[in-house]
């Protein structure tokens, strides 16, 4: 895990190491175990990288790395997982190793395989590869995008690609517009290949970049979900699944340095603890799991697992570390925005900033957590798009299984199901009604999601033409999946820990897809496979407990407190009421009575980005 930058002249332009070294220095956070550049010898090319040592913590192993005969070398930000079997094929082939990292397989698995590599990596990565022989650099980012990478094309200046868009922005010393559309989409809906700066592009999941020596750009999908063959009934799928989930968590825990765990108290995080607890340590180098975890506590909030999270840890024989994140002040609050890439859609980003500062504080820098089985497996509340589902199956069995999984959910559950039911009702009797008219049907629930390319081999087996399974899909190739990873990256970064999601392995997502819907949301329970394949091994009060609790911060009891002052200056400020990205004369009345306690506090999704981006815009310059 790192941080990588580069410089690359498009036509015939050079480039200056002197540039290429102020621009690495801006990613050190990312990696503060080392920092290394490399200019090719006619000076077209330059590739930066700073350390985070997880794998062979020797000098040998540091970057950029030349391959053994001289003709490619590489960046790499992430990590590949079964680099030991990958290592394994290669020797096989002839070829051996001066170091012990997964970089050195990564490249000479290219200077063996090219473009045929990709699909053979399990892991998390932004890489870049320059040929010396051909002059061709190619920039590739991992299956789900769980690493960032962004560049910026400019007519008359070589292209620039870095690890953090903000950091572009700061090697040219801030002078990079806003991207308004993105940043009044962040959150809410797909954002694409933008980033929070005009021009900053995003390199997609599943996407690479080709940059040929006459400064052609050519953009690849190379990744695409791919059906896979499911046992026909649930303890088979559920089996399988247990195993996908145990190998998943076992090479996600090859490292040479501590590997810790964090742990919310929930089904997701809770199943990995389990989980670990069923592997044995047969390989003696990776030998850092500590049986230590980390949970975020807010003490006399609606917000606190700590009890749920304590009682695990016991059941699991795991020792917790229950770091107690109180309401910062407006100083320790504008540290942690400093260490943003851009505006935040809420402030959950500050518990788990918080939270990896004290992990690393701690002497660990790798943690497993539970991100994605809430997209991909219905955990979060989405009613609508589960009961249209429902209906579109044709199974009044599993439309009420349905209708109960989700008012089950919350307290008022039963009332937004309740509403769904009749906003479900309302399109289904249109869509009749304009058929007897003999009028063009109206698209189903979700028809509207864009899914791309990595998604035509779903669509063409039809897993995508239920609207539930539309919607799972676009939760996780569209909103919010990627901006929680890119959340999640840049929170743990900033300190320099590094964090791996078992549940994103791409065996365990196109499994996921694979199966019927009923096997992944049904007999009254969301992420039912999941809950199923740890049976046994996670305690039923978590296991089989309905109610979600989402993590994120005391929103509304934090800016009521020691944040007021911070909160009324900003939205009374001139910038945020005459900003041209939201409403700021209506936002900022609204804040402020709710401040003087004249009207109730005002929804997160509504106040927060709108304040995040006024101190961004404010700061943007003294950040650069």
């Amino acid at each position: 895990m790192c941080g990588i930058s580069g410089l690359v002249g498009l036509r015939g332009q050079s480039v200056s190491h002197d540039e290429l070294q102020k621009l690495n220095s801006l990613l050190q956070h990312r990696g503060p175990d080392g920092q290394g550049t490399w200019v090719s010898s006619c000076r077209r090319v330059g590739l930066g990288h700073t350390r985070l040592s997880i794998l062979d913590l020797s000098d040998a192993a540091s970057q950029p790395m030349l391959s053994h005969d001289g003709s490619k070398c590489i960046v790499f930000n992430g990590e590949i997982y079964n680099f030991v079997e990958l290592a394994r094929e290669l020797s096989e082939k002839g070829v051996s190793f001066r170091t012990r990292s997964d970089t050195e397989v990564l490249l000479e698995g290219y200077r063996h395989w090219g473009d045929a590599l990709w699909n053979r990596l399990n892991g998390m990565w932004a890489v870049a590869i320059h040929n010396v022989h051909t002059g061709e650099t190619v920039l590739c980012r991992d299956r789900f995008g769980v690493k960032p990478l962004f560049f910026l094309q400019r007519p008359t200046e070589p292209l620039i690609f870095a690890s953090e868009a903000s950091a572009i922005d700061r090697f040219l010393a801030g002078s990079l517009a806003p991207d308004a559309e993105y940043l009044q989409r962040i959150g809410r809906a797909d954002t694409d290949d933008r980033s929070c700066f005009v021009g900053v592009r995003s390199l997609r999941a599943g996407e690479l970049l080709r940059i040929s020596i006459d400064g052609e750009l050519r953009q690849e999908i190379w990744y695409r979900m791919s059906v896979v063959d499911c046992p026909t009934t649930l303890p088979e799928q559920v089996r399988r699944f247990h195993d996908l989930l145990l190998d998943a968590c076992r090479i996600r825990l090859r490292s040479d340095v501590p590997v810790a765990t964090c742990l919310s108290g929930g089904v997701d995080s809770g199943s990995i603890i389990a989980v670990l607890n069923q592997i044995a340590d047969s390989e003696s180098r990776f030998a850092g799991f500590n049986h230590r975890s980390f949970n975020a506590a807010f003490p006399g909030t609606t917000q606190d697992e700590n009890k749920a999270a304590r009682n695990l840890a016991n059941a699991c024989g795991v020792n917790l570390d229950s770091h107690v994140v109180e309401c910062p002040t407006a100083e320790e609050l504008e540290s942690a925005l400093r260490a943003c890439d851009g505006p935040m859609p809420c402030m959950a980003f500050y518990p788990i900033w918080h939270l990896y500062r004290h992990i690393r504080r701690q002497g660990i820098v790798v943690t497993l957590d539970g991100m994605g089985p809430d997209e991909y497996l219905g955990g979060y509340y989405i009613g609508r798009p589960a009961l249209q589902g429902a209906w579109e199956s044709g199974s009044p069995i599993w439309m009420r299984d349905v209708w109960q999984t989700y008012a089950s959910l919350y307290e008022d559950g039963q009332n937004r199901v309740q509403a769904d039911a009749w906003q479900v009702v309302r399109t289904v009797l249109s869509r009749v009604k304009r058929q007897l008219m003999l009028r063009p049907p109206l698209p189903t629930f979700g028809a509207r999601f864009p899914t791309g390319a990595s998604a035509l081999d779903l669509e063409q087996a039809g897993l995508l033409s239920n609207s539930l399974a539309r919607f799972l899909f676009y939760q996780v190739a569209a909103c919010p999946l990627p901006y929680l990873l890119h959340q999640y990256d840049r929170c743990s970064m900033a300190s320099g820990v590094e964090s791996r999601f078992p549940f994103m392995d791409f065996r365990l997502v196109e499994y996921a897809f694979s199966l019927p819907l009923q096997s992944r949301i049904g007999g009254g329970y969301t992420k039912r496979i999941l809950r199923e394949a740890v049976g046994g091994v996670l305690p039923d009060s978590i296991r089989l407990n309905k109610r979600k609790t989402g993590f994120n911060s005391p929103f509304a009891e934090w800016l009521k407190g020691p944040l007021r002052n911070w909160v009324g200056d900003l939205a009374a400020s001139e910038c945020f009421r005459q900003s041209s990205f939201f409403d700021g004369r209506r936002l900022s009345m609204a804040i402020l009575n709710s401040l003087d306690g004249h009207e109730p506090m005002l929804q997160e999704w509504d106040v927060w980005m709108p304040l995040h981006i006024t101190w961004w815009l404010n700061h943007k310059r003294s950040v650069a």
